[in-house]
């Protein structure tokens, strides 16, 4: 009996310590992680403007030039996070911090499947505060698809040499688009408009006086629909909650299809710089 507990006893002991250099690997090598652990430990943000979304916002939303020019940004966004992640996220840095940014963009994709999904992202779930841990929170079972990604980081420079500026993830890395433009592809703006998490976010928006932008990322020629939506604002009655149309055949030719992609319809660091320069424009002029 004796020794059977001690075996259980080691065995417990090397489980602990396995997931407790896990985690600390993780920490130090995930960028969505590296990024997490920054936005909540910020001293005094006074950022006027805030980026949300998934992976798409991430990459594709430049929030250091933004910053250069005039308007400091910082892109929360976190690859594969549901919109309910974002509202989330959202809320939890408003009631953290006492600066209030003048202005919130939510980047998405309807051509994406983080619309539907309740799922709150493992690593937001897990660092929030109020997060009660259980057996589910053990690093290896929950973040197990990062050793993917770590392993990524491992084979590919491409994946070793990008890195983290105001929260955007930028790739240097180029992957030809070459999809085919859908002839008569429309798009769903029902997923826009009947989604109630972004109708929170809205309301979150209006309790705090801020301007929502939500925004239809560029994608590659495949998803994008031939006719733009255009003066689309979710919440008329508060007037917020402006939807941008960026996903569109005629927009598309704002890119470079060999050089401006880092694959899977997310821009790289080129492609980026020139979307947000888009972006500023409207918002901002």
């Amino acid at each position: 009996m004796k020794a059977f507990l001690y075996k259980v006893l080691i065995f417990t002991l090397l489980l602990v310590v396995f997931n407790y250099f896990y985690l600390i690997l993780v920490k130090s090598t995930d960028w969505g992680f590296k990024k997490r652990i920054e936005s909540i430990s910020f001293g005094n943000p006074a950022f006027d403007v805030l980026i949300i979304g998934n992976s798409l916002a991430l990459d594709g939303i430049d929030a250091g030039y933004m910053s250069e020019v005039g308007h400091n940004t910082y892109n929360l966004a976190i690859g594969g996070a549901s919109v309910r992640t974002s509202y989330v996220q959202l809320k939890e840095y408003l009631e953290m911090y006492d600066y209030t940014p003048e202005i919130v963009i939510l980047g998405l994709g309807s051509y994406t499947g983080t619309f539907s999904s309740a799922t709150i992202h493992p690593v937001v779930e897990f660092t929030s505060k109020e997060h009660s841990f259980g057996p589910g929170d053990i690093p290896v079972v929950k973040f197990k698809w990062m050793f993917k990604e770590m392993l990524k980081k491992i084979l590919s420079k491409h994946h070793r040499d990008a890195f983290l500026v105001n929260g955007q993830l930028r790739f240097n890395k180029q992957m030809p688009d070459d999809t085919r433009i859908v002839p008569g592809l429309k798009l769903p703006v029902e997923k826009y408009t009947r989604n109630k998490t972004i109708h929170d976010i809205i309301a979150l928006c209006n309790h705090y006086n801020i301007t929502l932008y939500i925004v239809e990322m560029p994608g590659y020629k495949f998803v994008r629909h031939q006719v733009p939506v255009e003066n689309l604002v979710l919440d008329p009655v508060n007037k917020n909650g402006y939807f941008l149309d960026y996903n569109t055949v005629s927009f598309g030719t704002t890119f470079n299809d060999q050089t401006d992609w880092v694959g899977n319809s997310h821009l790289n660091v080129d492609g980026a710089r020139k979307f947000t320069r888009v972006l500023i424009q409207d918002i901002f002029q």
